[in-house]
């Protein structure tokens, strides 16, 4: 007795218009499902158009904006509301853990964030205060004594016991 094979999605027969309308929104990745290599996948662009749609990036470099701009020069309608990117996720889960677990306000945080302008500025959008490498050593010089910045103290110097 020969068993007929389950069906995978590229055996299955369905209009993508009918498929993506059974749904609320989509969350679509984009390189590799909405374009590949910075061309676009043909038909993408039009299945998705008039839908619901959060375009997701693991790409922490680009801004949502710069996201956007990219989509937009492909013929695909997105603004930076539209891009979800994974920098933005880190900023916003960052800021949950600090309030949650440590009770922390973003504002409160002097982050030293090292990457792209734009992970430097959706940390700030986020609610940090964000400090540049220039002005965190800075901070550091002017927190520590004078005899440890010129690294002349030490450990008796700091201990008035004796």
């Amino acid at each position: 007795m020969t068993q007929t094979p389950s069906p995978t999605p590229a055996t299955i027969a369905c209009d993508p218009g009918e498929l993506l309308g059974r749904y609320d929104g989509l969350l679509v990745d984009l390189d590799g499902t909405v374009f590949e290599g910075g061309r676009p996948i043909p038909g993408a662009g039009e299945a998705l158009a008039g839908r619901p749609v959060v375009y997701v990036t693991n790409n922490a470099s680009r801004s949502p904006q710069q996201v956007a701009d990219h989509l937009r020069s492909m013929g695909i309608a997105a603004g930076p509301g539209d891009v979800l990117t994974s920098a933005q996720a880190a900023c916003t889960l960052a800021a949950d853990v600090l309030a949650r677990d440590r009770g922390l306000e973003p504002s409160s945080v002097h982050a030293l964030v090292l990457g792209a302008d734009s992970f430097r500025d959706l940390a700030a959008e986020a609610g940090f205060t964000v400090t540049t490498a220039a002005e965190a050593a800075d901070r550091a010089e002017a927190t520590s004594s004078p005899d440890r910045a010129a690294g002349t103290g030490s450990a008796a110097d700091a201990d008035p016991s004796g």
